[in-house]
């Protein structure tokens, strides 16, 4: 199934994600056959709320999270790892900065900590203004651009509108522990 592309900007860099089903652990070289049999049945729902999420940044005009642009399920063929399992392109703008793992957030100074933790807010509430909470944050969903001092929130694949109580982000969910320095 594909969903209507949305318009492209110019000059804008750009991610293309690939899922796709893939034999088990010690499969790979059966039979085309015997690998068809692992196809599941559906699409895996995070893509569509991935997908959903990324339309709703976009149309609200979010700064700090990606754009979507496109996304195409379809099947592998007969050639395929795993020939009918799905095969999912996901199109959409490009952020910069590296994803900011809890190690690396913890081996910063409390100064830079404390700007990541700022710009983490601002993303955040730039995300929630759109209508996008994300309620299953794990690490590599934030990447940091430290030489424009902006966090980037870029995976949803579990989400909600916000809620009366979102007023802050629970920090502890994404790593981002206020540490004790001597």
């Amino acid at each position: 199934m594909q969903y209507g592309p949305q318009s492209v900007p110019e000059k804008t860099e750009y991610l293309l994600i690939i899922l796709s089903r893939i034999p088990y652990t010690g499969t790979e070289f059966e039979s085309a056959q015997s690998r068809r049999a692992q196809a599941q049945g559906s699409f895996p729902s995070s893509c569509m709320e991935t997908a959903k999420a990324l339309s709703l940044l976009r149309a609200n005009k979010s700064e700090l999270s990606p754009s979507y642009i496109n996304i195409l399920e379809t099947r592998q063929d007969d050639n395929g790892l795993v020939p009918a399992g799905f095969l999912i392109y996901t199109f959409m703008t490009w952020c910069p900065g590296v994803p900011l793992l809890a190690k690396d957030y913890n081996s910063k100074p409390k100064e830079e900590r404390d700007t990541i933790r700022h710009a983490f807010k601002e993303a955040w509430d730039d995300a929630k203004r759109c209508g996008v909470v994300n309620r299953s944050p794990s690490e590599g969903d934030l990447l940091w651009d430290a030489p424009n001092k902006k966090c980037h929130l870029v995976d949803f694949k579990e989400w909600s509108p916000p809620i009366p109580s979102d007023i802050d982000p629970k920090y502890e969910d994404w790593g981002l522990v206020e540490l004790i320095d001597y």
